[in-house]
């Protein structure tokens, strides 16, 4: 009964966590498009710090702070033990890759980083574990590939209007991909922090 009564407690705290992380990625994601249609319109791009389009800016360091907490996260869960800790490790490992991709930024990145980015999104989906903690993170996966997605079509559309950075339909496009981008991985982030939080417990009942 005890027992029961302390499970029930843990899914109750882990439930308000991963609403708290859907909070904050949607709070995340509406604060950096507001920035950038702001610094667009008023400032004409001038204030670096709130151009999302550059890993420079506040919301592009966010952007690679989640996805280097996601990678550790990830392993921290992995170490806590379970059927999927090789997947976990591996997820890690892409995740870390990702990171150091987006961090060096070399020539032909996309070449090298979507194949990583799709092998990672599909260990997330597949290796995530179950409960609240899964929910989070498959909707992040889809938050991120819907970015992706409107990112593609909308760069063919830009390109075939002849749209450069200084136009609103330029500026939208990239919005849509970069707050997405941010948001998925705070998703994915605070999906894999409150799954490695989860496992404690259960291993400390099973010793």
């Amino acid at each position: 009964m005890v027992a029961a009564i302390r499970t029930l407690s843990s899914s109750g705290r882990l439930d308000y966590a991963v609403w708290r992380v859907r909070i904050a990625a949607a709070a995340i994601a509406i604060a950096a498009t507001t920035a950038q249609l702001i610094d667009f319109a008023v400032y004409d791009q001038r204030l670096g710090p709130l151009d999302m389009m550059t890993h420079n800016s506040i919301f592009g360091i966010t952007s690679l702070a989640a996805l280097a907490l996601a990678a550790v996260a990830s392993l921290a869960a992995a170490l806590r033990g379970g059927e999927r800790s090789r997947e976990l490790v591996g997820l890690s490992a892409l995740l870390a890759l990702l990171l150091a991709l987006r961090i060096a930024h070399p020539a032909h990145v996309l070449l090298i980083a979507v194949p990583l980015g799709a092998a990672a999104l599909t260990l997330l989906w597949s290796a995530a574990p179950g409960g609240t903690a899964r929910r989070v993170l498959r909707e992040g996966c889809i938050v991120l590939v819907v970015a992706f997605v409107v990112h593609g079509i909308g760069t063919k559309v830009v390109s075939m209007l002849g749209l450069g950075p200084e136009t609103w339909g330029y500026q939208l496009k990239a919005v849509v991909k970069h707050s997405g981008e941010l948001a998925g991985w705070v998703l994915i982030a605070g999906g894999l922090v409150a799954a490695a939080a989860a496992a404690r417990p259960q291993l400390g009942r099973e010793s």
